[in-house]
């Protein structure tokens, strides 16, 4: 898939497929790596923090009556990921939310599309399809769909 239109197309049809506890999993494997948390300091230090170059992933898991979309989450919202206050500015534009105060999200930003009986419909799948490949262009820097990692992972959220 070498445009965006077309990997929105392959997602949308992932999302239509996606059973209850399924998700798409989403990583940006084409961009520069950062170095994010793995392990906060503790005991006064005595263990320091530990750190590692990682990319940033987005995922979207069937839970029923909904699709929840997560983005990983930077340290200003107890997330591990780097993001700079530009994108932090353009994830909210695009509608994802702080997940501040919201236990079942802790470390994400969240965003939920319902769906009608645990179904998606193709207009709902185009539209999760849509978000999904501005946060890759827009919030990611993917240059484009070739530099993600997209995959679906059956039983992930059970």
């Amino acid at each position: 898939m070498t445009t965006w239109e077309d990997w929105a197309g392959y997602v949308a049809d992932c999302l239509m497929q996606l059973g209850n506890g399924d998700a798409l999993v989403v990583r940006a494997v084409g961009v520069p790596t950062r170095s994010v948390l793995d392990r906060r300091s503790r005991l006064g230090e005595l263990i320091p923090e530990r750190r590692r170059d990682d990319v940033p992933f987005f995922q979207f898991l069937h839970m029923g009556e909904a699709i929840r979309g997560e983005l990983v989450g930077d340290p200003s919202i107890g997330g591990r990921f780097p993001w700079t206050p530009e994108e932090r500015g353009q994830i909210l534009a695009l509608g994802w939310q702080d997940p501040t105060g919201d236990p079942f999200f802790a470390e994400h930003y969240r965003r939920l599309w319902p769906t009608q009986h645990g179904v998606i419909d193709g207009a709902e799948a185009a539209g999760i399809a849509a978000v999904a490949a501005r946060t890759a262009d827009e919030v990611l820097g993917c240059e484009s769909p070739a530099a993600l990692h997209t995959q679906v992972v059956r039983g992930a959220a059970s």
